[in-house]
C-alpha cells in the first residue's frame, strides 16, 4: 500500500517497504521538494541579520552582507538602519536596495523611507555591502538589520 504525500499543489504515491516501483515517485518527490527548498532560501540569500556599525566612518565593510561574484546576478536586500543618540528620539530608517553584477560592476539602486539615520549604502565590486556612516553628535549606536535575497547562475 502506498503513502500520499502532498508537496505544494501536488500528491505522490509514495510506495511502501517492499513494494516495487518505487524509485520513480521518490525522485519526482525530492524533486519536487528541491524547487520547493530553492524558493525559501537560496545558495547567497542571507537571513535577517544584525551588525553594529561606528558612528562617523567613511567605507566601513558591513559585517554579513556580501555576495560571492562568481555566481550572483542579482540582489534585493532590506532592512532597518537604527540610530540612538542620547536624549533624543531614535533616527531609523527603512531602505531598500536592489542591484545587478554585470560580470564586472554591481549596479545598485537605494531607496530610504525614515527619520534620516544619516547611512549611506554601496557595494563594492568584490561584492562587499560597505556604508558611509555621518558623524553625528551624541551618538550612542548605529545598526542594521538587513536580510537579502539573491539569484545566482548556477550552472
Amino acid at each position: 500500500m502506498a503513502i500520499r504525500l502532498r508537496l505544494g499543489d501536488e500528491f505522490f504515491d509514495i510506495p511502501t517497504v517492499g513494494d516495487s516501483n518505487w524509485g520513480e515517485q521518490v525522485t519526482l518527490y525530492l524533486r519536487k521538494n528541491s524547487e520547493i527548498i530553492a524558493t525559501i532560501q537560496g545558495p547567497q540569500d542571507i537571513l535577517l541579520t544584525e551588525t553594529p556599525l561606528s558612528n562617523g566612518a567613511n567605507g566601513q565593510s558591513i559585517n554579513g552582507l556580501r555576495f560571492d561574484v562568481s555566481t550572483i546576478q542579482q540582489i534585493e536586500v532590506d532592512g532597518i538602519i537604527t540610530r540612538n543618540i542620547t536624549a533624543q528620539t531614535p533616527k531609523i530608517d527603512s531602505f531598500t536596495c536592489e542591484g545587478i553584477f554585470d560580470g564586472t560592476d554591481f549596479v545598485i539602486s537605494n531607496e530610504y523611507i525614515g527619520t534620516r539615520a544619516g547611512v549611506i549604502l554601496d557595494i563594492d565590486n568584490s561584492g562587499q555591502f560597505i556604508c558611509n556612516v555621518d558623524d553625528v553628535f551624541g551618538t550612542e549606536s548605529v545598526s542594521i538589520k538587513f536580510r537579502a535575497k539573491a539569484i545566482v547562475d548556477v550552472e
